[in-house]
């Protein structure tokens, strides 16, 4: 029985040069979670725009 696809270590390598090339999206906003109870401390996080696309870090080329 075949576990996995025979292209998966060619997969894998163009996925990991892929992912060499971007950058994460500047997290721009900020939002608070209010705390539930009032002991506890209410919760504020970073995040980026969904409209915001990760970028490469170079030119891009071709990553066969």
């Amino acid at each position: 029985m075949q576990r996995s696809s025979e292209t998966i270590g060619a997969i894998a390598g163009a996925l990991a040069k892929a992912q060499a090339e971007l950058t994460n999206p500047e997290k721009s906003l900020t939002a608070t979670i209010r705390a539930s109870n009032p002991r506890d401390h209410d919760q504020t996080f970073r995040y980026a725009a969904l409209s915001q696309p990760f970028r490469p870090r170079r030119s891009t080329r071709r990553l066969g």
